[in-house]
């Protein structure tokens, strides 16, 4: 059987290749990341000056507050994690975390 060269160049019966992502992080990666953006930005632009200290007093990691409460440091060896102070502080967080994958 003769093949043109019409039916040769027919790209449309070849099988469809997967598309390749822009970047490949893993889903949970993109998760935390845009958890701490979120985080951020409703710490600045929505919490009252006052409600935003007593945060930072709350979540942040203070050793000398563990003789005072021990129970602290269970939550804020996570929690002060997820604490950034301005925009380009969370930013260049983010690009250190995508370094390590």
């Amino acid at each position: 059987m003769k093949v043109s060269s019409h039916q040769h160049n027919d790209v449309s019966r070849l099988p469809k290749q997967p598309k390749e992502p822009l970047l490949n992080v893993p889903f949970i990666i993109v998760v935390l990341i845009a958890f701490c953006f979120c985080l951020y930005c409703i710490s600045q632009y929505f919490f009252s000056h006052k409600v935003y200290v007593e945060s930072l007093e709350f979540f942040s990691f203070i050793p000398a507050l563990f003789k005072r409460d021990p129970v602290a440091l269970c939550y804020t060896m996570v929690s002060y994690s997820f604490m950034h102070s301005s925009f380009k502080h969370v930013a260049l967080n983010m690009v250190w975390f995508l370094a390590l994958l």
